[in-house]
């Protein structure tokens, strides 16, 4: 696939969607890219494999801005103390 309006020599490319011999890398303008390798999709550091399991450099969140928001690193079990890290 061809786009035919090329930045000039002076424009930074700031977005790509490119086919490589290891899949394919995405990035846009505002910094996020995507990636695709045998080890799975990779969005912005966080890994999908191809069986659904994921991994992340930085937090998860579940129902952000809701009354049942729930995070992976700070959630508590009931009254009693955050899970211990590792188990």
């Amino acid at each position: 696939i061809f786009h035919g309006v090329l930045p000039r020599k002076s424009q930074p490319i700031e977005q790509h969607f490119m086919f490589t011999d290891q899949g394919i890398d995405c990035a846009d303008r505002n910094k996020n890219t995507l990636t695709s390798s045998s080890s799975g999709w990779n969005l912005n550091g966080a890994i999908i494999d191809s069986k659904g399991n994921i991994t992340t450099p930085g937090n998860m969140t579940a129902g952000q801005g809701t009354g049942d928001q729930v995070d992976l690193q700070g959630h508590t079990h009931g009254t009693g103390p955050a899970p211990t890290a590792g188990t």
